[in-house]
């Protein structure tokens, strides 16, 4: 399995100047991010996202954060408590 970490995730939000984290993991049409935008406000955060969206279409993204202001950009949505599932949700 190639990926691809640091600077190639780096270069996807390059066009707007936000480095990514090295948080991020790239394989193929999916990407990883792990705590990527807890530096960042919220409108930052909105602004990353829908950037990722629209000038990456069909790119499948996978978020690890606590923020609820994520959910808005995942159609699938997962918590996790003590290693268990305890929830699992699907929105139009």
């Amino acid at each position: 399995m190639k990926a691809t970490t640091g600077s190639a995730c780096s270069r996807l939000a390059s066009n707007n100047a936000w480095p990514l984290p090295v948080h991020c993991f790239m394989h193929r049409n999916g990407l990883y991010m792990d705590e990527a935008t807890s530096a960042m406000d919220e409108e930052d955060e909105a602004t990353l996202y829908q950037a990722l969206i629209d000038q990456l279409p069909g790119l499948s993204i996978v978020s690890v954060g606590h923020r609820s202001s994520l959910k808005r950009f995942h159609p699938r949505h997962v918590r996790i408590e003590n290693g268990q599932l305890v929830e699992r949700t699907v929105t139009a």
